[in-house]
């Protein structure tokens, strides 16, 4: 029997510390107790089933919440065909609340390949913004306006400095990457304001450099080669113009996907350490624990306050468990 507390060390210490379970339990074995990696792995699968109610709540206040941001990153799941070589390359999710009209709140979902499918049966009933890349599997979401795409400008500037890196010197992705930076300037400017002032700030002088850049690409359209990088940037730009202005609609938006892509960083320390999941069960198991982790760290709660409050009253019906956002820590005593 696992008490609350030694579950949500081993939670806090795979999936905030990025530790494998083998090095978890070394760690241990110097404290003087001896668990083997299955028992601790079957303990984490039972625990993932007991938090799966809890989950479900935190996708759905960030469903309800109007604007998501979303990406995924690879999470590569153990072969389970005997005539393929390799692990599959499966996908985590992420959709995340940001801070500025709620406490923040990230969740995350697994899927067995990167299929529109994934994004396309979570949202399904979603209403407002949604931050994204531009992945064409999102493209069904934007069909009949339920959902309205803002694109990420950091994605667009990037085909820009690729461009700009090929040439000795400057040259026209150079130009491009200047009004990027006076866009993004603006933003660091009016981060600390509220969202009306950053509305109209963003009228006021994000509006008119916009426009600037529209012209300007408009007529390079004209004269670059649509294969070359700078074509290549220039051609994904406007393909995306409207997505990409999209932020200016409101003073909550963003002008990048930033905060999605940060969400992912904890993913990719715990790809580098454990490699891959075991089945489909221990993927899903993963989301759980990672939303949870992920969901105190940028409310900064301790997780392992909160997993081992939590775990303590799984099965209390009296108790309805707090999400991340929700939680205050109680009293020693409580925390079992």
């Amino acid at each position: 029997m696992a008490s609350s507390s030694l579950l949500a060390y081993l939670i806090v210490s795979k999936f905030a510390d990025g530790l494998p379970l083998y090095r978890i339990g070394a760690r241990l074995q110097r404290l003087g107790v001896d668990l083997s990696h299955t028992l601790m792995s079957d303990w984490l699968m039972q625990c993932a089933e007991l938090l799966e109610d809890l989950h479900r709540r935190m996708i759905r206040k960030v469903l309800d919440s109007g604007h998501i941001f979303t990406d995924d990153t690879s999470l590569p799941l153990q072969n389970d065909d005997p005539e393929r070589s390799g692990t599959i390359r499966a996908k985590l999710w992420v959709y995340a609340r940001h801070r500025r009209r709620h406490k923040p709140l990230v969740t995350y979902e697994f899927s067995r390949s990167r299929s529109q499918e994934a994004p396309l049966s979570l949202l399904k009933d979603y209403r407002g913004y949604l931050q994204a890349d531009a992945y064409p599997g999102y493209d069904r979401l934007y069909a009949d306006g339920r959902i309205r795409e803002v694109a990420c400008l950091v994605h667009a500037r990037r085909k820009f400095v690729e461009a700009a890196e090929l040439l000795k010197t400057p040259g026209r992705p150079h130009e491009a990457v200047k009004f990027f930076k006076a866009l993004f300037r603006i933003e660091r400017q009016i981060e600390s304001l509220t969202d009306e002032q950053r509305y109209a700030e963003r009228q006021r002088c994000s509006v008119p450099i916009l426009k600037d850049f529209k012209t300007w690409l408009d007529v390079q359209a004209l004269a670059v080669l649509p294969k070359s990088a700078l074509g290549e940037a220039v051609g994904y730009t406007l393909r995306h113009w409207e997505a990409l202005c999209r932020y200016t609609d409101a003073g909550y938006l963003e002008a990048s996907n930033n905060f999605a892509e940060q969400c992912m960083r904890p993913v990719a320390v715990g790809r580098k350490a454990f490699l891959f999941v075991g089945s489909e069960r221990a993927g899903h198991a993963a989301a759980i624990y990672y939303s949870i982790v992920q969901s105190c760290k940028v409310n900064h709660v301790n997780p392992l306050s909160y997993l081992t409050y939590v775990l303590k009253n799984v099965r209390n019906r009296a108790v309805t468990l707090p999400t991340p956002d929700d939680f205050t820590r109680p009293a020693e005593g409580q925390l079992g």
